[in-house]
């Protein structure tokens, strides 16, 4: 399975937007990144379907107002924008009508909520501009290419806010967190590029003899750390490569490996997925052993194309013909939609660890 594959199960991609457009007017702040969707949420159906609300006056807007927030794909007919205009924080969502009479799975209800992620304060949804879209599928008839605009009114976020959850939109996955674009600002400017600091395992000339055709090479001074169980990926930047650092157990002395080729990372504000190139030192799609003692934990480093992320998803696959010969490893090491500083704060767990044996 690819990378690819799994990331038909998450709702929304964040995007990194420039502060432009509707930061122009004095009294809108931008706060989120835009959010894009699948055109497959607006179902077609009939005009003369009647358990739908159809929306009769439509806010629509003219697309050069809001074109830097619309995706340029025709897979992508829905965006969403939070910001905070007039006293409180409001999300667009634009719609590109398509060339079809559909059926939009609805904006929120009572139950629609942000909760900010560090206090733990629900802001409840206000409604939109029309209460009888509300709690409701939408029927939408529109000539195709008009932008609409739904606006969700919710209450004022404090200043302080840095990363909010949203519950009860059908359009997002519950639990979708949404970064705040000052605070994303701030963290991109600490950001340092350099190469992992990781000490690369030598191989020795020994071989571990698999059958008459196939051997194994065998490496030693491999990097050690303190044993971790979670948090056990992290992420180096540079304008050459992406580096991650994964953690690996040794249950023996010798230990066998394999790292499968199918490790991706996926850059969530491009929704690119970019296979992993090499492993720095050891081979990669080809099993091979290790020389130090049982309970050691050691850190190997995967090499990427060079990405400047917003939003990472790192996937390493394993099938079920790979697991055998890592029966200690997960079957699947997936970390979706992860805040890029959240890698790069893992740094410090990839520290060298003097082994210490007492006897």
């Amino acid at each position: 399975m690819k990378a690819i594959i799994l990331k038909k199960c998450l709702t929304a991609t964040l995007l990194v937007l420039s502060m432009n457009g509707y930061a122009q007017q004095d009294d809108v702040e931008i706060l989120s990144s835009r959010i894009v969707f699948s055109r497959l949420l607006c179902t077609q159906v009939d005009e003369d379907v009647k358990d739908l609300c159809w929306a009769k006056e439509l806010k629509t807007v003219e697309k050069e107002s809001v074109h830097q927030y619309l995706s340029e794909s025709p897979d992508h007919l829905i965006s969403l924008l939070l910001v905070r205009e007039q006293g409180q924080v409001v999300m667009h969502t634009y719609l590109q009508v398509p060339n079809y009479v559909f059926r939009f799975p609805g904006l929120g209800s009572d139950a629609t909520y942000f909760v900010d992620a560090e206090t733990g304060i629900h802001y409840r949804a206000r409604g939109t501009y029309d209460d009888r879209l509300w709690g409701t599928p939408i029927g939408i008839k529109a000539q195709e290419g008009t932008i609409v605009d739904f606006p969700i009114y919710f209450p004022n976020l404090p200043e302080t806010t840095s990363e909010i959850y949203v519950y009860g939109m059908p359009l997002l996955k519950n639990g979708t967190k949404i970064h705040i674009v000052s605070h994303v600002n701030e963290a991109a400017n600490t950001i340092t590029y350099k190469t992992p600091n990781i000490r690369i395992p030598r191989k020795v000339e020994k071989k571990i003899v698999i059958s008459d055709d196939d051997t194994c090479d065998v490496y030693t001074d491999a990097h050690i750390v303190k044993p971790t169980i979670q948090d056990n990926v992290a992420m180096w930047l540079t304008e050459e490569k992406t580096y991650f650092a994964v953690a690996l157990e040794m249950r023996k002395n010798l230990q066998d490996f394999y790292i499968p080729n199918d490790i991706y990372i996926i850059d969530e504000e491009t929704q690119m997925a970019y296979n992993v190139q090499a492993v720095q030192g050891l081979p990669l799609d080809k099993k091979f052993y290790i020389e130090g003692v049982a309970g050691d934990w050691i850190a190997i480093v995967l090499e990427f194309a060079p990405i400047d992320p917003m939003n990472v998803t790192f996937v390493w696959m394993e099938d079920d013909t790979d697991i055998r010969f890592t029966p200690m490893m997960p079957k699947t090491r997936y970390h979706p939609n992860v805040f890029y500083t959240k890698f790069l704060d893992n740094k410090p767990l990839f520290e060298y660890f003097e082994r210490k044996i007492v006897e």
